[in-house]
């Protein structure tokens, strides 16, 4: 068997001073494109040409090219990948999730209209490293993203090792087309959710099923929202606290002069969520709550916690 499709070629390249270097003395980069590039020459003569991993080795920018590549030619190709920056340049019904164990999703080809805006809003290297994961955790913003991980390694969960993605959707009303998009009605993703009370209706609505079915197995639902749900767990003084020795410009009088009080013990937890909820502040607090989350928190962040909890038994 050939393992490397240079293996039985004798190939040369000129070097500035004209001499002739051999491609076995080449980088894995350059063998890989040259391959690619053959493969190119010879579709003219082959009806179908089967790819295994053409990303291997090339810096993004590369695999990018090479995406571009493999897309305007008009011989048909199979290609098996791994990389995000391939993905995206086919059409997403042209594309085949194989999840790890072996079933097969592929979306609809005669959902034109969905798939257009799929792939306007949607098709692009961000969301694709969720298209075969185990379990896609989908959370409102980048600050739930940050509390999530943050918790689940203070749980002593590897999220890579799971095969869980977290992914923001940049506002809770994209729930729907994501959730079409990666769940059971796509590429059949296990999908988890951590939404706000304000909108967590349209979200269970969407998953389907008894609402009692679903909160608290699929859908996870913050009290009010991320902020006063970590404030509430955490409490005041110890939120303030995290604030102040992350080293994210936080100083203890610009919070209470904010909240209007004139000591610590006077900050309430709504007021402390609304100075943490801030879209100015949103994602520095969550990275200062995020920054000191230990073990010790386990089961004190409500929603999130309960979410990790349910991670932890799927991965059992």
């Amino acid at each position: 068997m050939i393992s490397d499709s240079l293996d039985t070629v004798s190939l040369f390249t000129v070097a500035e001073d004209g001499t002739l270097a051999p491609m076995s003395e080449q980088s894995d980069g350059v063998r890989q494109l040259t391959s690619i590039t053959l493969y190119d020459l010879a579709e003219k003569a082959a009806k179908v040409i089967a790819v295994d991993e053409p990303e291997l080795h090339l810096h993004p920018s590369s695999q990018r090219t090479l995406a571009r590549l493999l897309t305007d030619s008009t011989t048909q190709k199979i290609i098996v990948t791994h990389s995000p920056f391939v993905v995206h340049r086919f059409d997403p019904s042209q594309v085949v999730a194989i999840s790890p164990d072996g079933v097969c999703r592929q979306l609809d080809a005669g959902a034109r209209q969905a798939r257009a805006q799929v792939r306007a809003h949607w098709w692009s290297p961000r969301i694709l490293e969720a298209l075969t994961c185990r379990i896609a955790v989908l959370v409102e913003g980048v600050a739930d993203r940050v509390i999530v991980e943050a918790a689940a390694e203070a749980h002593g969960l590897s999220l890579d090792r799971l095969g869980v993605t977290v992914f923001e959707l940049g506002g809770a009303e994209n729930f729907r087309t994501v959730y079409r998009l990666l769940g059971p009605g796509g590429f059949g993703a296990r999908i988890l959710g951590l939404v706000d009370q304000k909108e967590s209706a349209s979200w269970v609505g969407e998953v389907g099923g008894k609402p009692t079915d679903v909160l608290g197995t699929s859908i996870f639902v913050c009290d009010i929202d991320l902020e006063e749900e970590y404030c509430k767990s955490l409490g005041p003084p110890e939120v303030i606290r995290r604030l102040l020795s992350a080293d994210l410009g936080f100083r203890e009088d610009g919070i209470l002069s904010a909240v209007k009080v004139a000591t610590v013990e006077q900050v309430t937890i709504e007021g402390l969520a609304e100075f943490c909820r801030r879209s100015n502040r949103k994602v520095i607090a969550a990275l200062a709550v995020a920054g000191d989350t230990t073990a010790a928190d386990r089961g004190k962040l409500g929603a999130v916690s309960e979410l990790i909890d349910r991670l932890a038994d799927m991965s059992r």
